[in-house]
Order: structure tokens, then C-alpha cells, then sequence
């Protein structure tokens, strides 16, 4: 007869009114199984004298007390809103930017073979005008980027 699953023992020595009939009688039969059923009823009842996890800080007033910060930076009615929330809504980049890394994917695949021909035609002083334009870009974008996440984690932080 082979002996009962691990699910079927932490069941069983959770309730047993809710085992089927086979699972009772084998726990009656079998002494194998009985010792790792009483394994597991130790360890049920180790967890249960832990002590419940408690913040040391009160969590729902710090959180309120953030939204009500928030909800006095909003705008009155009628006044241009300035939260970020609203920015981020008006702002089209999260959706042009997805699109234009697709559509410079597609026309890199599309047209693989002649992008060989075109950087090897072009000027490499052209090139590396294009390399000049391209990194300071690159690199305000990442800054403004870094700016806008240290703002949110100041929004977040509850000290």
C-alpha cells in the first residue's frame, strides 16, 4: 500500500472531517504515516505560538497622512493640474515610445540587408556627427529620468 502524499497529511492534520474515507483508514493502518502526521502537527503547532508580525510604526496613518499631502497638492477646479499623476496622463511617451522602438525594430529586420550598405556609403564624419548628436541626448534623457524616480521615491518615503 503506498503511503499518503504531503498534501494529503498537512489536510489531514488540518481537518480531518474534510479527508476522504482512504486517507482516514490508511492513517489507522499505517505507522509511518502517523509519525509524519505528528511531524507536521509540531510544526502547526510551532507556528501557531509565533508571535502575529506587527509594524513598529503605526501603518494606516502613515499612509493616510501621505494621501491627505497629496490630495492638498491637487488642483482646485478649473486650475491647470500640475500633479504628476496628471502629467504622466497627458504625456504621450509611454505610448510613442513603445511604438517607435517597434517601428525601428521592424524597418531594422525589413531592411537588414542594405543597412550594411548604408553605413558603409555614408561619410564617417557624418557618422560620427550623428554619434556627438545622439550620447549628450541620450544622456539628458537618463538624467531626467533619474530626477523623476528620486521624485517619486520622495513621495513614497513615510519618514
Amino acid at each position: 500500500m503506498p503511503h499518503l502524499s504531503d498534501t494529503d497529511l498537512q489536510q489531514y492534520v488540518l481537518d480531518k472531517t474534510v479527508c476522504p474515507p482512504s486517507v482516514i483508514q490508511h492513517m489507522e493502518v499505517c505507522e509511518s504515516c502517523r509519525t509524519a502526521a505528528a511531524g507536521y502537527q509540531w510544526l502547526v503547532g510551532e507556528i501557531s505560538r509565533q508571535p502575529a508580525p506587527a509594524f513598529d510604526f503605526d501603518l494606516s496613518g502613515a499612509v493616510l497622512s501621505r494621501l491627505q499631502e497629496q490630495v492638498l497638492l491637487l488642483p482646485e477646479q478649473g486650475e491647470e493640474a500640475t500633479s504628476p499623476l496628471s502629467r504622466r496622463r497627458r504625456s504621450i511617451w509611454p505610448v510613442l515610445l513603445p511604438v517607435g522602438l517597434v517601428v525601428i525594430a521592424g524597418c531594422a529586420v525589413g531592411f537588414r540587408g542594405y543597412l550594411a550598405q548604408v553605413f558603409f556609403g555614408i561619410f564617417p564624419l557624418f557618422i560620427y556627427l550623428i554619434f556627438v548628436t545622439a550620447i549628450p541626448f541620450l544622456l539628458l534623457l537618463g538624467v531626467d529620468l533619474y530626477k523623476r524616480y528620486k521624485r517619486q521615491l520622495k513621495i513614497l518615503d513615510f519618514n
